[in-house]
């Protein structure tokens, strides 16, 4: 959640938190899409306030590399005893290099391809809010924050997009709970939406399944022992999402400093 929403960061309370994430889709291809991202934070409990660092690298095809470095702030807000306000703004920079002599093209003279190399770098901005209580959590992100160009094959990469989540925990059995959750993305004139079903144990441990309408049903588990914390999700892919091969695998591990 850091990534899309600065006002995350810092959340858990813990004084450091460094989280690797890798993402591979569609494994079988030749042209596997990777996603690389590391987040680093640190809440100051006497300012009520948090510092991020987040890295990211993403490679959406052989002629295409994404890198995106943003330093972040946040600040908390106790607006009562049971309701915590997190606001949080990041800023950093937004790289992309495209070098078309990497393709693999079945037509090497397509019109309407683009052949011209390019190495673009731009300031990049993100900013966020999130309410949170022992049980509920509602966000909302602001990434690529007033970047509405437009008219190139780089839209979705350099388009704003807004991210808004909820999920509210509900105890259901001995140490057991179970969290709904639901999510919204708007990008590039597109609507994600998901709707997601967690079941925990001492929160600790949980496994889940979420379905994205037209997209995919992800399933996903993890757990958390001592300062570490170790997820998998794997996507299936439905409707014109099916044809793709080998799926979205995600792994996620976090270390923690402070983590109870």
């Amino acid at each position: 959640r850091f990534n899309p929403t600065p006002a995350a960061a810092g959340v858990s309370g813990n004084p450091f938190d460094l989280t690797m994430f890798y993402r591979n889709q569609w494994s079988d291809l030749d042209d596997a899409l990777h996603t690389t991202i590391v987040n680093a934070e640190g809440y100051v409990p006497t300012l009520k306030s948090n510092l991020g660092f987040t890295f990211s690298y993403d490679k959406p095809s052989s002629a295409k590399q994404d890198i995106n470095a943003l330093v972040s702030y946040s600040f908390r807000f106790d607006i009562s005893a049971k309701y915590k306000l997190s606001l949080g703004l990041a800023a950093g920079i937004m790289n992309r290099r495209y070098d078309p002599s990497k393709l693999i093209l079945d037509s090497p003279n397509d019109p309407g391809m683009d052949y011209e190399k390019n190495n673009s770098l731009k300031a990049d901005f993100s900013a966020g809010a999130e309410l949170t209580s022992d049980r509920l959590t509602v966000g909302l992100g602001i990434v690529h924050l007033g970047n509405n160009s437009a008219g190139t094959m780089d839209d979705s990469y350099n388009q704003q997009q807004v991210y808004t989540y909820a999920r509210y925990y509900i105890p259901a059995a001995y140490k057991f709970d179970v969290a709904p959750s639901a999510s919204w993305l708007h990008y590039d004139g597109d609507n994600l939406f998901e709707l997601g079903l967690t079941g925990l144990y001492e929160r600790k441990y949980w496994a889940g399944v979420a379905w994205r309408p037209n997209s995919a049903v992800v399933f996903s588990a993890g757990l958390q022992l001592y300062m570490f914390r170790l997820g998998y999700a794997y996507d299936l892919g439905l409707g014109d999402s099916k044809v793709m091969d080998g799926g979205v695998n995600e792994i996620m591990l976090q270390f923690s400093l402070g983590k109870k």
